[in-house]
């Protein structure tokens, strides 16, 4: 083997281990918002069940501005890079509808980002 074709062969592995890398990390975030989102729905969708089977109802449009509160501290406090203009929460009917829009940084310089992956993700719930 030549020095040549030995380092094409380096750097050829070593770009293909930095995009696998990459794909993981993106998709560990993907699911670590998805685990969020899912968490904080699940505990908002009982906390009205139990308010509804005690008597109080709670306006789901209350429900909605506590839910997209309590995303953007988790979204902070787990790393995920989630603003308030990029989160919306929506009641509709019986049921909340969470929309997410981010994106995951790739590759930056000196602090500057200059390849992300746009990222979002929309999940549902019905209060029964």
């Amino acid at each position: 083997m030549r020095f040549r074709t030995f380092v094409l062969w380096a750097a050829g592995l070593s770009v293909l281990g930095w995009a696998g890398y990459t794909a993981v990390s993106a998709s560990t975030a993907y699911l670590a918002a998805r685990e969020m989102v899912d968490q904080v729905l699940q505990e908002s969708s009982s906390r009205l069940r139990a308010g509804a089977a005690a008597g109080s109802q709670q306006p789901a449009d209350d429900l909605a501005a506590d839910v997209q509160a309590t995303l953007l501290i988790r979204a902070r406090r787990n790393g995920i890079p989630l603003e308030g203009r990029n989160l919306a929460v929506f009641a509709e009917g019986r049921g909340l509808t969470v929309k997410l829009k981010w994106s995951y940084p790739v590759i930056s310089y000196r602090g500057d980002v200059i390849l992300t992956i746009p990222m979002s993700l929309e999940r549902a719930t019905r209060i029964q």
